[in-house]
């Protein structure tokens, strides 16, 4: 069930890859969902905080339990869930999620760089389904959506009472399949686009030698944190560093996120050996400082960073960390 040590910290990234933020995110791990419905309740002592007066909370599922018209329309896992889903909801922080077991497996897929759908990264925003960033080369990017557009209906159904996970689960299909997304732009009329879904496979870094001033500038760009990033990275930098290249500029835009570890691991390449480049900082004062052990090859360059505000969690998680920056 639902574990603390399981607490998604929202980390600050700085150095080299700017300024994030803190927060926090809950899910519970699972394979996929819970084949049947619970009907007994387990452990419900455990863990329990001696301070914390639950008669409230129990005289209400008890009341439910016991004069509910229909028990057969209770599911003691949904109840269960939607009393965490609110406790969590109640904090205020729109960077702290509960995430239940399908939506896990979906978090899972998108960070092991390869899913089905039209390649968006989609968000709540003033509670109006946004996307958040197009993936490059997927069906929404070629389309022409853009980061801050507003999903406003998912085929013929609107997406105002729509959560996240039931947003994605209506964008994604089949491959070969069509969806379509009615949208707005910077406040202008609705438009419908029809985007045909394909096997998305996440990209991680490009690059390209530009000329600036008359001196060879290297752009490059890091498109998300996946597990793919670290190996690709090497190479590009490799790439780089046997170029002609004089300057170095770093685009984080539009960056959805990933790994944390791969971007102190990217870090290490800007940096010199044990320097600081997270601080995980917890409520009894306590804290965890994440140094770069790279070779800072990239020192070498002038550099500049290309990012905006902070747009949604930097996320970590067990086994696996992970991290977003910029809008």
């Amino acid at each position: 069930m639902f574990n603390s040590s399981r607490k998604i910290l929202i980390v600050l990234l700085v150095a080299v890859l700017g300024a994030g933020f803190a927060g926090g995110i809950f899910f519970e791990r699972s394979n996929g969902a819970v084949a049947n419905p619970i009907k007994i309740l387990l452990n419900k002592d455990l863990g329990r905080p001696d301070s914390v007066d639950f008669s409230l909370f129990w005289d209400t599922w008890n009341s439910i339990h016991n004069k509910y018209v229909d028990q057969n329309a209770l599911d003691t896992q949904k109840l269960l869930y939607g009393a965490i889903q609110g406790m969590v909801d109640s904090i205020g922080d729109p960077y702290t999620v509960f995430f239940k077991p399908p939506e896990s497996k979906k978090l899972q897929e998108e960070i092991s760089g390869s899913f089905g759908g039209i390649g968006i990264e989609i968000g709540k925003r003033n509670d109006i389904l946004t996307v958040i960033a197009p993936i490059k080369d997927t069906p929404a990017y070629k389309a022409g959506l853009k980061a801050g557009d507003k999903i406003i209906r998912i085929e013929d159904k609107p997406t105002s009472n729509l959560s996240i996970e039931e947003a994605v689960n209506l964008i994604r299909g089949k491959r070969g399949t069509p969806v379509v997304l009615t949208i707005s732009s910077n406040g202008a009329d609705t438009k419908e686009v029809e985007m045909i879904r394909d096997t998305i496979k996440i990209p991680t870094v490009e690059w390209t030698m530009l000329e600036s001033e008359g001196k060879k500038v290297a752009y490059l760009q890091i498109f998300t944190f996946n597990q793919n990033v670290d190996s690709e990275f090497k190479k590009t930098a490799q790439e780089i560093l046997n170029s002609e290249a004089e300057r170095l500029i770093v685009d984080l835009r539009n960056n959805p996120g990933g790994l944390l570890d791969s971007a102190i691991n990217i870090a290490g390449w800007f940096l010199d050996k044990d320097q600081i480049v997270t601080v995980e900082s917890f409520k009894d004062g306590s804290r965890n400082e994440f140094k770069s052990s790279g070779n800072s090859s990239l020192k070498i360059y002038p550099t500049a960073i290309l990012s905006t505000a902070a747009r949604h969690p930097l996320r970590r998680y067990w086994p696996a960390r992970f991290m977003t920056i910029g809008e």
